[in-house]
């Protein structure tokens, strides 16, 4: 053999990384260091092989599958309860849930259902400091920490269970996606699974399962349908895009139909697991929901259908002091505090976390959360809150008391000093006379103020 070539393909035939690149050939053997650019890989890719001999002759095989992950986990933002303008002035335990699996952006609602059994809230993990958060809520509620293709999912019964999702999303004003997984429990009759309602305009079905299995969407009063089906107690991935002209419907990664509906109005928010009427429940389990304010590509959805994932097996949360930082300073290099939480299952593709404060701080932070798979893939670190923390109560101190005289008469003076980083003057209690406050202040230059120094 003169040359051995190597290509890694994608699910849709591409070459990874750079075009058809050249093994090292020893003997009868070869070896390669095959070099990756562009999106960082993730999930199963097919080797083929082009051989080659000095006469010209070539031939071509596929020797195989590999699967690659050079893509760092995602935690979601653990400050959820913290939100915009508060300031923490006692213990906090932060909590959230990191994942190894593919997050593309740009979702407004997203649930990896990693709530506890019981729970009447499902967290939106897209909320942060900067998003008012808008949770999902429910009142006949499907049952939360039952085992998932993630972690934990939520069974739906089939009978009343509902989730309301209250964000909006108009169709005729967004591009938009929604995606999820379903393992219907049995066929024989229609399930929503999306559903949004009227507000302002009539709310349609974006994604419901059919008695044979099939995927349809009603958007714009017309039925798309897809060509394959679910199979009852099988886990697949369901998804529907739009990008301004055509609607999507892909099932388990690959494209099933596409459509030109004329869409209509409306600003309602949506069901998961029934119509508009609380009719056409869905019985199943449901895991990984997404509803994004634009078009997913098709290799996008194919990432989001692949359920291998090596596993989250760290998550770290910095606190830093906002006033350690410049301009000029690299967040990465800057951040010596990194802190391991609290994670509910190592390893896992999603699991939940948690991290208490620490108590007696007094000042304005910043927090800071990454994460690192089983493969060695560490994320960037991102700043998911900013404000005052005050643990610490205002300091007393007195001075001796000194001999005065008032009005002729001898009497004994106390001067007290208090001190706080946020004092309130409106607390200030003095029982014996009024005195006289006499007022410090400073500035500190290097305060953090709305993001600048």
């Amino acid at each position: 053999t003169e040359t051995v070539m190597i290509d890694l393909l994608n699910s849709f035939g591409d070459i990874a990384g750079s075009p058809t690149q050249r093994a090292t050939v020893s003997g009868t053997g070869w070896s390669i260091n095959y070099q990756m650019s562009g999106t960082r890989p993730q999930g199963i890719y097919t080797i083929t092989l082009t051989a080659a001999d000095q006469a010209g002759n070539s031939s071509v095989t596929t020797i195989g599958t590999i699967k690659l992950d050079e893509r760092a986990p995602q935690v979601d933002t653990g400050a959820g309860n913290l939100w915009p303008n508060i300031a923490i002035s006692q213990t906090v335990t932060l909590s959230g849930t990191a994942h190894d699996v593919a997050d593309w952006g740009g979702n407004v609602v997203e649930h990896h259902f990693e709530e506890a059994a019981g729970t009447t809230v499902f967290y939106n993990t897209t909320s942060s400091q900067f998003v008012t958060p808008t949770n999902s809520t429910c009142t006949n509620c499907p049952t939360a920490g039952v085992p998932a293709l993630f972690g934990s999912g939520v069974q739906f019964d089939g009978v009343d269970d509902i989730i309301t999702i209250p964000t909006p999303l108009n169709p005729i004003s967004n591009t938009f996606s929604a995606a999820l997984w379903v393992r219907v429990d049995t066929l024989g009759s229609i399930q929503r699974l999306l559903q949004q309602l009227d507000d302002n305009g009539t709310g349609r079905t974006w994604l419901a399962v059919l008695s044979d299995g099939r995927i349809q969407s009603f958007l714009g009063g017309t039925a798309t349908q897809s060509v394959s089906s679910v199979t009852a107690g099988n886990w697949h991935h369901v998804a529907l895009t739009h990008d301004g002209t055509m609607l999507r419907i892909y099932l388990d990664g690959q494209l099933e139909v596409s459509a030109s509906p004329t869409l209509e109005t409306t600003e309602g928010g949506f069901y998961l697991g029934a119509d508009k009427g609380g009719g056409n429940l869905y019985a199943g389990l449901m895991d990984g929901f997404g509803l994004y304010d634009r078009a997913l590509t098709a290799e996008e959805v194919y990432g989001l259908a692949q359920s291998y994932a090596v596993g989250v097996t760290a998550v770290e949360i910095a606190l830093e002091p906002a006033t350690n930082f410049s301009p000029t300073t690299a967040i990465n290099n800057a951040l010596s505090s990194w802190q391991t939480v609290t994670l509910d299952s190592s390893g896992g593709a999603t699991t939940g976390w948690q991290y208490s404060l620490p108590s007696g701080l007094e000042g304005f932070y910043e927090i800071y959360q990454r994460s690192t798979d089983a493969y060695g893939n560490v994320g960037r670190s991102e700043m998911v809150w900013r404000g005052l923390i005050d643990q610490v109560p205002p300091r007393i101190t007195a001075v001796s008391g000194q001999q005065v005289w008032v009005n002729g008469q001898p009497r004994t003076a106390y001067s007290f000093t208090f001190t706080d980083f946020v004092l309130d003057e409106t607390s200030y209690n003095q029982p014996c006379a009024v005195g006289e406050l006499t007022h410090l202040t400073y500035n500190d230059d290097t305060l953090l103020q709305d993001g600048l120094i």
